[in-house]
């Protein structure tokens, strides 16, 4: 999400948008430990891109993620990725 605002949810105002240029495993690797020692089965993490760097800072995990805009802004990747982990492919 692109949004001027530091919590988007005050305004409603931003833009999600998908994002190149960052492996499956550099996003998911520590998530999915954490989720191991959490017990969690699913949930998605949010990140924040530093501003200075443009590295993905890690901000938490959510057990009630909301995936519909995501997946639209990416074209039907993310569902896609999510059905292929839980097939095996």
């Amino acid at each position: 999400m692109s949004s001027s605002e530091l919590d988007y949810r005050a305004t409603q105002n931003c833009r999600v948008e998908f994002m190149e240029g960052f492996s499956s495993r550099e996003l998911t690797e520590a998530p999915r430990k954490l989720l191991t020692k959490l017990g969690l089965d699913f949930a998605a993490a949010d990140f924040k891109t530093d501003a200075g760097t443009g590295r993905l800072l890690f901000l938490e995990v959510n057990t009630g993620p909301m995936f519909a805009a995501f997946n639209h802004a990416n074209n039907g990747k993310l569902c896609d990725a999510m059905i292929a982990q839980l097939s095996g492919y």
